[in-house]
């Protein structure tokens, strides 16, 4: 029994630094999108100067976007042009408020949801832009890989919880388990709290109250920096049984393609 809740003790090991780096493709698809959406603003306000034809000049835009999104992202666009008439805006130097929404962004073979708000875009994209705000969604497919939990097979989500399904161990002793957590935001990084446990398989009854105590006393963090641009952080987290919702926002970021090469980082 004690070698077993030993081995049992490493299964949400709380330091993910040590993990084998993951693909970073997802956690560019929102700094790219942004790049994309903003850079080619000043093109669309420019070739379509009568402030009548917003629709227009808000499809080709979405349709620009659409074609700029990362290597191997897919996801229909949608921009919407708020403000005044869009020749005003360009010829005032700034746009009021632009929104861009993928509701079904797919790339490494999950899909995410995307929607990112941005005020006071200079036309002049060197200039900063005075608000940037989004939000970015991950279903439960995309969660086994965005908040890694040792083993995790499967998760479910509910309203404000998420329950990880998995097994550790190696095939002549391996035991399932499932986890239920409420998430939280600590800086950039997510916390799971555990609310409940329970040992499905691969322990006899009495070892199962060691192991689900070791469940309940783990608290694992995991850096989601990576999902946001250099300039803006994390604001919230909010689950739903549609998907857990990144918030992320700054001030004066200035959108140039330096600041694109780098995400936002977490204190180690």
């Amino acid at each position: 029994m004690s070698d077993q809740n030993d081995a049992f003790a490493s299964l949400f090991e709380t330091n993910y630094q040590r993990e084998k780096p993951r693909r970073r493709g997802r956690g560019w698809i929102i700094a790219g999108s942004v790049i994309a959406i903003l850079v080619i603003l000043g093109w669309v306000a420019f070739t379509f100067t009568d402030s009548g034809l917003r629709a227009t000049a808000e499809t080709v835009a979405a349709q620009q976007v659409q074609s700029r999104l990362p290597e191997g992202a897919t996801g229909d666009v949608t921009v919407t042009i708020g403000g005044g008439p869009v020749i005003s805006q360009y010829l005032n130097g700034s746009f009021d408020d632009v929104t861009v929404s993928v509701p079904a962004l797919t790339a490494d073979g999950a899909t995410s949801a995307l929607e990112l708000r941005a005020k006071g875009v200079a036309t002049d994209i060197t200039k900063p832009v005075e608000q940037l705000s989004g939000t970015v969604t991950f279903g439960p497919a995309a969660l086994t890989t965005v908040v890694p939990y040792p083993g995790t097979t499967k998760v479910a989500l509910g309203d404000g919880s998420v329950t990880f399904s998995g097994t550790q161990g190696d095939a002549g002793r391996a035991i399932a388990y499932d986890v239920t957590a409420t998430p939280s935001l600590v800086g950039q990084s997510i916390v799971m709290t555990p609310t409940a446990a329970t040992v499905t398989s691969g322990a006899a009854a009495e070892q199962q109250p060691a192991i689900v105590a070791q469940l309940m006393a783990q608290k694992p963090a995991v850096c989601l920096a990576k999902y946001v641009p250099k300039g803006t952080t994390l604001t919230g987290v909010t689950v739903t049984p549609a998907g857990l919702a990144l918030a992320f926002g700054g001030k004066n970021v200035t959108l140039s393609s330096q600041t694109f090469r780098s995400t936002a980082t977490c204190t180690p």
